[in-house]
């Protein structure tokens, strides 16, 4: 289980301000909102954090206090905490999907040494994940700390997926799998029946 940390897109009501609030640092490197992150998953005794980062208006400086703000959590979290990251900010500081691990956005996952966050989740707009797979392997993580988002929020189980993308024939899965909204089952359902129905399929 995991805490959100979500910055929305400008056009949600996104503020680049909010973000840079928490990015802030004291004198000493450490970041106070960073600290009652850990804070609080380890009170309320949850896994981590799955730190979303989709507003605007962010610039390369942003970017990099971002990796400094992951790796800062890696450093201080307890053993067996969870780190995921969104696949929407890249290197440059602009919200740019990227629908796979890239050289713009695998700087978020692994920076050279330093292990920045545990996993990360992939936009829902791709084909296939081989490069993911090879990327993963050229920077030494494994290709199961990318989880391939599948967004069923609006169709459920009639959503359209490429699964030969991920899942090739003959072959090891390229990624893991990541499910958006996996509660379409419970939402759209009007009786227990339907529920556990869809449940099924």
């Amino acid at each position: 289980i995991l805490g959100n940390v979500f910055f929305p897109p400008a056009v949600y009501g996104g503020k680049i301000e909010w973000l840079n609030q928490m990015l802030e640092q004291r004198a000493d490197g450490s970041f106070p909102a960073a600290d009652k992150l850990l804070e609080a998953a380890e009170y309320y005794r949850f896994d981590g954090w799955f730190i979303n980062q989709e507003t605007e208006g962010g610039s390369q400086e942003t970017a990099q206090k971002m990796k400094e703000f992951l790796m800062y959590l890696q450093k201080n979290k307890k053993d067996g905490m969870h780190i995921m990251w969104y696949d929407s900010m890249t290197e440059d500081g602009r919200i740019n999907w990227q629908n796979a691990l890239t050289d713009k956005n695998n700087a978020f996952l692994q920076d050279g040494n330093n292990r920045v966050s545990d996993s990360m989740f992939l936009n829902f707009w791709w084909k296939n994940q081989e490069a993911s797979n090879l990327k993963a392997k050229e920077i030494g993580r494994s290709p199961y700390d990318l989880y391939t988002g599948i967004d069923v929020e609006a169709k459920g189980t009639l959503t359209k997926v490429p699964w030969n993308g991920i899942f090739p024939e003959g072959k090891s899965p390229n990624t893991s799998l990541g499910i958006y909204r996996p509660d379409w089952t419970f939402n759209s359902s009007k009786t227990m029946n339907e529920f556990y129905q869809k449940e099924q399929d």
